[in-house]
């Protein structure tokens, strides 16, 4: 799209918005590789979730999610 260094690039221009305004965004990310301790094996991956608009708390909240293949998200 072009964007300038200082602007976000997954921003959408005017008049290609969505036409309801989206009270939360939250973008997700590939973090890094979760290996077992003992066979060090890749099972899963740390995704990062990102909030980059909240209307009802501050934005740019940053959270590490484990998510491993078999089990999908631990509860805890």
């Amino acid at each position: 799209m072009g964007a300038m260094p200082f602007q976000d690039p997954w921003q959408i221009p005017g008049g290609m918005a969505v036409s309801f305004f989206p009270s939360l965004i939250v973008r997700f990310a590939q973090g890094t590789k979760i290996k077992h301790p003992v066979t060090k094996e890749q099972i899963g991956y740390n995704m990062i979730a990102t909030t980059s608009k909240n209307r009802l708390a501050p934005p740019k909240r940053v959270v590490e999610i484990p998510i491993y293949y078999l089990t999908g998200i631990n509860n805890e």
